[in-house]
């Protein structure tokens, strides 16, 4: 897990980077949206810590999760809330990330969602 939080930060650098490399050239015009960071009851004495990343299609769509942003933090917390036994199980968090990423496309009218990123994910067992 060492790993994955050192490769999370450098994934953003890369995706901002790509995204502002679109924008000089012309070509599409992706945004990373901040939903902030969560802590969260998985259930049987698990809690999370993590902060959402949103890669999504436009700055029009961006701008509309900001409009949003108190539904789409419940949605993160609906997604986490007592789900102990998937997020710790293989590929949990990549499941949680194409969750995450189906509920907030049903909810944007403009432009969609590309992908769900974890910068910081902590679980903390409190036994």
């Amino acid at each position: 897990m060492t790993r994955r939080k050192a490769l999370c930060p450098l994934l953003i650098a890369a995706l901002l980077l790509v995204c502002t490399g679109c924008r000089k050239s012309g070509g599409p015009r992706e945004a990373v949206w901040s939903a902030g960071e969560f802590l969260t009851d998985a259930g049987n004495g698990v809690f999370v810590k993590l902060e959402v990343a949103v890669v999504v299609s436009s700055e029009e769509a961006a701008q509309e999760l900001d409009k949003i942003k108190p539904a789409v933090r419940d949605e993160v917390l609906r997604a986490t809330r007592n789900a102990e036994a998937r997020l710790l199980g293989p590929g949990g968090t990549e499941e949680l990330g194409k969750d995450l990423k189906e509920r907030l496309n049903g909810m944007l009218k403009r432009g969609r969602v590309l992908s769900v990123l974890f910068p910081q994910l902590v679980f903390e067992v409190v036994k």
